[in-house]
């Protein structure tokens, strides 16, 4: 599980895709749950970076299910709406809803 937490950095951007490589190393297709505590955007020099969008687009395929707690609305209607041209389950859930999302991405 990833918590989102203030401004995502590049530095943040680069451990969370060195945990995901690991995980994908380790177990092969995964699932991921991340929750968002308080997002409060991207270091916009991540905007310019090259690796950026590509890592993310180099997950498609190795990601099975993905869940987001405790999303804010925009986020919400963001993962709803990727249902269809991205090949991953992706779901969003309430705060209260943790369980279930921990359930859902283990394929409970």
């Amino acid at each position: 599980m990833f918590e989102i937490d203030g401004t995502m950095t590049r530095e943040g951007a680069d451990r969370v895709f060195d945990a995901f490589d690991r995980a994908v190393q380790t177990h092969g297709k995964i699932n991921l749950r991340v929750s968002v505590k308080d997002y409060k955007g991207l270091d916009l020099g991540q905007l310019g970076d090259k690796d950026t969008p590509t890592s993310k687009f180099g997950a498609i395929g190795k990601v099975g299910r993905h869940a987001v707690v405790r999303a804010p609305s925009w986020m919400r209607m963001m993962v709803q709406s990727m249902g269809s041209p991205v090949p991953i389950e992706m779901r969003s859930f309430d705060a209260s809803e943790d369980q279930a999302a921990q359930r859902w991405t283990r394929g409970a």
